[in-house]
């Protein structure tokens, strides 16, 4: 179970990545997550092998600060009474077990990265 509620925060991650991509010129973001374990896993040296995704949003991050992106990713603690996060929480909750969201493949960077 742990499991699938670390690909969900890594795939939320990737998908706010990839709609800065797609949506901004280069500029400064920041990404908030409640996810430590997701942070701890995409900026240690060797992420397990089975975290594919983990990879590919290593790739994305290098991919968009080579571009001219400024991009940090920042841990805000969980169930703190923080306003918002516990109506995202609830919003994850339900979208991990009662919506089929099965992460397609992920697309590298473009060739040059």
């Amino acid at each position: 179970m742990e499991a699938d509620v670390l690909t969900a925060e890594l795939f939320a991650i990737r998908q706010a990545l990839a709609y800065l991509n797609t949506t901004y010129t280069c500029t400064r973001a920041v990404i908030y997550t409640d996810s430590l374990s997701s942070l701890h896993l995409l900026f240690s040296r060797r992420p397990a092998s089975s975290t594919v995704l983990a990879h590919t949003l290593q790739r994305l991050l290098l991919y968009l600060t080579s571009v001219g992106w400024e991009i940090a990713l920042q841990w805000v603690p969980s169930h703190c009474n923080i306003r918002g996060n516990e109506v995202a929480e609830a919003a994850a909750k339900v979208a991990l077990f009662e919506v089929n969201i099965t992460p397609s493949r992920c697309h590298s960077p473009p060739p040059s990265v």
